[in-house]
């Protein structure tokens, strides 16, 4: 909890979510940033509500622990920028207020969707052969990747920890080839064969597959960064 300004005139423990909110454009518009920013840690707290209903609203083919979870990381957020946000918020009224902190929602909840969309490229480029590897093509079958096998920092740590053992120069081809783009379009964009790019893709695919082994095995070293940024 924030650390109330001494004084019968800053109490702002028993206040409403709106008079918070003009208890903090006020103390903005005095240049008071110690006293905004007290006021907007409350305001986040007091919001969780309505942020919850509203990444509910932007979520709805997620499970509803989803949009709890990214509501709490959006009240974190707001809570450690707090003094930040005292000193730079532009706005002067509560509705500018509001868009501030469903911005903040918005992006946190697009970092949602772009750590889905990477552990779910990891889920499909990701399996394991169950014959060994011929010219034919092996028969393969998917390596199933729950929520409870590989957390999104996880698939973070496994995908950038691949490539970060790839050649530099090989890094934008692989990047290009799992964002999707072809094999012949790539092989144009880098000057090289398609058969060139296939190699290194396929290089980089059984690489990834090791580490998807040996995170079975034994799990990724490594810290796993002190939250969402």
């Amino acid at each position: 909890m924030p650390s109330s300004s001494s004084g019968s005139d800053w109490d702002l423990d028993h206040l409403s979510l709106d008079q918070l909110m003009d208890a903090f454009l006020k103390a903005r518009k005095r240049g008071d940033v110690e006293r905004a920013a007290d006021a907007f840690e409350l305001i986040a707290w007091q919001a969780y509500n309505e942020i919850l209903k509203y990444q509910r609203g932007k979520m709805a083919s997620v499970p509803f622990h989803d949009a709890e979870d990214l509501a709490s990381i959006t009240i974190e957020r707001l809570v450690a920028s707090s003094t930040k946000s005292a000193r730079n918020f532009k706005g002067t009224t509560p509705s500018e207020l509001w868009a501030y902190i469903y911005k903040t929602a918005d992006n946190i909840r697009n970092d949602f969707w772009k750590k889905r969309k990477r552990r779910d490229g990891i889920a499909q480029v990701v399996s394991i052969d169950a014959e060994t590897d011929t010219e034919e093509g092996p028969s393969r079958r998917e390596l199933a990747i729950s929520d409870d096998d590989l957390s999104q920092i996880e698939v973070d740590e496994l995908f950038y920890a691949v490539l970060s053992d790839i050649p530099q120069k090989q890094r934008p081809i692989i990047w290009d080839r799992w964002h999707g783009t072809p094999a012949k379009e790539a092989a144009m964009k880098h000057g090289l064969t398609s058969s060139n790019v296939d190699q290194i893709y396929k290089r980089f695919k059984d690489r990834l597959r090791k580490a998807w082994s040996d995170h079975q095995a034994g799990g990724l070293d490594g810290n796993n960064g002190d939250g969402i940024s």
